[in-house]
């Protein structure tokens, strides 16, 4: 039985007023990690100092987008809410809602959870993160404030770890909806910028230095009609230079382009490029919605679409500016791994539901043979390097193949995961284990291994 945690933010907070007497007295900083695909915030200055150092492990850049906040009740006006925080080692990600009952539907299933089995895998409750206020149920903000729209990265249903952002800006919404995310609505609302050191620039049509360089990676050309679709992966290569002007090759392509708007952080640019001589014709022409996000100091994320008649055509992918960055291999893989991790079984009948944290340790070879032990099981099978897709178009790659179990102390762990997935994320792997029986039993094994110490 498949549980997603998506509500309408904005469905049940109808009758509050809005009170901008006090001026925030910080700003939710937004982190992304490049190795996980996924965004947090923070308006714990701390602890954004900590993620900077390397605290919360590899793979975290800030993005250069905040939100101005309330960090305590009695900093934030009277119709302030506070932002519930809550955070799943089993998605290695944190969710935020300033929804009353959302947050408390969330707490409910936490502590109905512990009551029955003494211990919870889902969304646990960290605290009130910061305060902000909110939209009214047609999802309306007040004059002065800006609505921040929630996007859900549909994790939960993909394997890939639910993960949520609040953006706002419009533009960037429909970026993320382009890379099939899912746009739930406005969530929280901001106090609008307009001075002070959370304030962004203004928008920009000839600022263009914080692109400026040579960006290469890989990139994916996806085309959809009406009965088919293509997809295929290919080297690219694009420069900008400070005027904005797009030049670069890539799948066969010639690009030549121009960026026209930059939002207020210098973090997310707007314009058209051009492509000629493709391999495959149907990337041939001009693509009227092109996007570049800034990830960081090293990378961006390229997304580029155009629609011809009945024809779609999409050209994305993460690109960095460093020509020495190679992606792990099998070799990189090799050794021994251990840890505990989350192993849970889901029927139509919540009586035979398994839900435990156990042992798991692996053995890779450089061959991507693969051994090991956890839960009773014995577990065989074999995986190799695959260049893949976040769910938004950014290049990682992943090791994927079949793992069977056998001997498995609950039955229902035993059998071929055939969607074997491992990750490496700086010293951890990340392992996520998924079958689909016949039976409609869902089993799945994840979490983070560490290095085995001799």
């Amino acid at each position: 039985m498949k549980r997603r945690i998506i509500v309408a933010a904005a469905s049940s907070l109808a009758g509050l007023a809005f009170n901008a007497a006090a001026a925030p007295n910080s700003a939710a900083v937004e982190f992304y990690n490049t190795r996980l695909d996924h965004y947090f915030v923070t308006a714990d200055a701390s602890e954004a100092l900590g993620i900077d150092s390397g605290a919360a492990g590899p793979g975290w850049e800030r993005t250069g987008r905040s939100f101005p906040v309330w960090t305590t009740k009695s900093t934030a006006p009277a119709d302030a809410q506070p932002v519930c925080r809550f955070y799943s080692a089993g998605a290695n990600s944190h969710f935020y809602t300033a929804s009353a009952s959302e947050c408390a539907g969330l707490k409910a299933m936490q502590a109905n959870a512990h009551a029955a089995t003494g211990a919870f895998n889902g969304w646990g409750y960290e605290g009130v993160a910061f305060y902000v206020q909110v939209p009214t149920a047609a999802g309306a903000c007040a004059a002065g404030t800006t609505g921040l729209t929630r996007a859900y990265n549909n994790g939960f249903a993909t394997g890939a770890g639910s993960n949520h952002r609040f953006v706002d800006d419009g533009s960037l919404a429909q970026l993320m909806a382009d890379q099939s995310w899912v746009v739930e609505g406005t969530a929280m609302c901001a106090e609008s910028k307009s001075s002070g050191s959370v304030a962004p620039l203004a928008q920009t049509t000839a600022s263009f230095d914080a692109l400026v360089g040579t960006w290469e990676g890989t990139a994916a050309f996806k085309s959809e009609t009406a009965t088919d679709e293509t997809k295929t992966l290919g080297a690219i290569s694009l420069t900008v230079d400070d005027t904005g002007a797009i030049t670069g090759t890539g799948g066969g392509c010639t690009f030549a382009g121009q960026l026209t708007l930059g939002d207020g952080f210098r973090a997310h640019f707007r314009g058209s490029v051009t492509t000629t001589g493709c391999t495959d014709s149907t990337f041939d022409g001009t693509y009227d919605r092109v996007h570049f996000e800034r990830l960081g100091a090293w990378g961006v994320n390229l997304h580029m679409k155009r629609e011809d008649g009945d024809t779609e055509a999409m050209i994305f992918g993460l690109l960095d500016n460093d020509a020495d960055t190679a992606p792990p291999t099998l070799t990189a893989l090799a050794g021994d791994w251990v840890g505990t991790v989350a192993w849970k079984a889901e029927t139509g009948d919540e009586a035979t539901e398994v839900k435990d944290n156990q042992d798991l340790s692996l053995t890779i070879a450089d061959t991507g043979d693969v051994t090991g032990t956890g839960f009773g099981c014995a577990i065989t099978g074999t995986v190799a390097p695959k260049l893949g897709m976040g769910r938004h178009g950014l290049m990682t790659t992943m090791f994927v193949g079949d793992l069977t179990a056998a001997g498995c102390t609950e039955a229902a762990f035993n059998g071929t995961f055939s969607r074997a997935t491992l990750r490496l994320d700086g010293d951890q792997l990340s392992v996520r284990l998924t079958r689909e029986d016949a039976d409609g039993t869902e089993v799945q094994v994840a979490g983070d291994l560490t290095p085995s110490t001799p």
